[in-house]
């Protein structure tokens, strides 16, 4: 059977939007593998943190204790007050429980980052902090170009328009008048037995011709080419939207990354003096010559300009992975991640 006019011919249609949908699912599977980056940036941080928070817990306790041992000894000979003896004791209790906590919360950040990884739980494992940072500078208009040439998101936008206009295709082609032509031709006999069934065949051939026309379709074949028709605008639309959201999107991203590498610097300082501030107050303390609330906010400051510390250089390193995730490019290597798909699915 094949139609004489009115057709829709999904096979080409189909031929149009099938690479696309392939193109779109190979960069989506990337994408996710980027995913998977950024997840794993984000636990193996949180149980560098983990570890340090423990470290420094223990180490608090230890000074603290020292410190209370000495304050204990001050107050009898009067040169210590019981308020300040008291505040350093409440101090130790305070680092005491924080020890404690410090250790649950470790054993729960190795647990997620063993369970992501796959391993068991009879893996130790221990991090170690990196110190530096690659020296990476993104240029936007670089950054805003991949994110839509090398990801799944033009080849989405492009199914998006081509799926569209294949059904105003179709709505077209199924309104009016159809016609369609069957034509059958073979060989015919009949014999008193097998072979005699296959001598001197007769032609048997027949054409037939069969006309849809619809007397009164009530403006129904019309207006589903107008739906189609309006939701090809809203396609249109739709697809420029999500275009004009994905430069602001990356133009913020590239912005945060940009700025990462300063933050993470001063950051960097900041626990450096809060460090070299700390061990003089507990000189100091030792010496008669600090108070104890000068000595409490001191630690107070070291433990969180180290947990600032840590969380800016996880910071930067889920930026730079979620920039990667984006464009699907090794911005430290300068490869295009895209292009090694089949090495990358053999593995």
């Amino acid at each position: 059977m094949q139609p004489i006019f009115g057709t829709f011919n999904s096979l080409k249609w189909d031929k149009k939007i099938d690479p696309e949908k392939y193109d779109a699912a190979k960069f989506t599977y990337l994408e996710n593998m980027e995913q998977i980056a950024v997840n794993a940036v984000q636990y193996a941080f949180d149980l560098a943190l983990a570890q340090q928070n423990a470290y420094t817990a223990q180490q608090n306790f230890e000074n603290t204790e020292k410190l209370y041992n000495i304050a204990r000894e001050r107050f009898k000979l009067g040169s210590v007050t019981q308020n300040d003896l008291m505040q350093l004791e409440l101090r130790h209790l305070n680092d005491g429980l924080a020890v404690n906590q410090s250790q649950i919360n470790l054993e729960q950040a190795k647990f997620q980052l063993a369970s992501f990884l796959g391993f068991n739980e009879k893996v130790d494992i221990t991090l170690q902090i990196p110190d530096e940072l690659p020296k990476v500078e993104l240029n936007f208009d670089t950054v805003f170009n991949l994110s839509i040439t090398n990801t799944s998101f033009a080849k989405n936008q492009n199914i998006t328009l081509l799926e569209a206009e294949r059904d105003v295709a179709q709505a077209k082609a199924n309104r009016g008048i159809k016609a369609n032509i069957n034509a059958r031709v073979g060989l015919n006999q009949t014999g008193d037995n097998f072979s005699e069934s296959y001598r001197n065949p007769l032609d048997q051939e027949s054409v037939q011709l069969s006309l849809e026309m619809p007397i009164l379709d009530w403006g129904m074949g019309r207006g589903r080419v107008r739906m189609a028709e309006s939701l090809q605008k809203v396609a249109n639309a739709q697809v420029e939207k999500q275009l004009s959201e994905q430069k602001q999107n990356v133009l913020l991203n590239v912005l945060q990354f940009n700025y990462q590498s300063k933050q993470f610097e001063l950051a960097a300082r900041a626990d450096s003096i809060a460090q070299m501030r700390y061990d003089i107050a507990m000189k100091q303390f030792t010496d008669g010559a600090l108070t104890v609330m000068d000595f409490n906010t001191a630690q107070t400051e070291k433990d969180n300009a180290m947990t600032r510390y840590i969380t800016e250089l996880k910071n930067y390193w889920v930026y730079y992975y979620s920039m990667q995730q984006m464009t699907l490019f090794d911005f430290i290597h300068n490869e295009n991640i895209s292009t090694n798909f089949d090495e990358i699915i053999q593995e």
